[in-house]
């Protein structure tokens, strides 16, 4: 659509058709440029090494930009920057993070299993698990749900950028007595002290 960052503002007719490639309006689609061109801008205000590709400029900035959408925006617009990011990323993604949000949202009120589809990065793969949602969250632009999970039987944090599809289930949970935020972030601390000292 564009050469550069630097390029001249995007034409209705470039709205129109990224809105269309995207499945969301054109206003979402402009605010989406609007933040990529103030992210290309610190981008390249902050570039300290070597001078980047335009391309490759381009692509650092249109997935920043993304990433911090889905934080900062709402409705459309997370949405919007959500989709962008899976085709970034090449990902085929079902699930959009502002609709794993309201999944979630409702998995915590409901008390409510989640089924999704988790990519698992030690072993390259796409993986069914079914999770207990305990807490929502947003660490360094990425939004993550802290579940127990009931095919590892363990306490675990899922990252949405790894999750392909996913649906509550008709299964409910009770609250599992000694599971907490504190519990886990203590055994993530004591499991990361041996690779830092080492």
């Amino acid at each position: 659509m564009f050469d550069s960052p630097r390029a001249a503002e995007p034409r209705d007719g470039e709205i129109t058709a990224l809105a269309a490639w995207l499945g969301v309006s054109a206003r979402a689609t402009r605010a989406c440029c609007a933040r990529l061109r103030a992210v290309a801008t610190a981008l390249d205000a902050a570039n300290d090494g070597p001078d980047l590709a335009p391309a490759t400029r381009w692509r650092t900035a249109l997935r920043l930009s993304a990433r911090l959408l889905t934080v900062e925006g709402e409705g459309a617009v997370a949405d919007a920057a959500s989709r962008l990011l899976a085709r970034l990323d090449g990902e085929s993604r079902a699930v959009t993070d502002a609709q794993l949000r309201a999944m979630v949202t409702r998995c915590l009120t409901e008390r409510c299993v989640l089924a999704i589809d988790y990519w698992n990065v030690e072993a390259s793969a796409w993986e069914p698990r079914l999770i207990e949602p305990l807490s929502l969250s947003n660490v360094d632009g990425h939004w993550t749900v802290l579940a127990f999970c009931r095919t590892r039987s363990d306490l675990r944090s899922f990252r949405f950028d790894r999750v392909r599809t996913a649906a509550p289930t008709v299964a409910r949970y009770e609250p599992r007595h000694g599971l907490s935020l504190e519990r886990f972030l203590h055994r993530q601390k004591i499991l990361s002290r041996p690779r830092l000292a080492g």
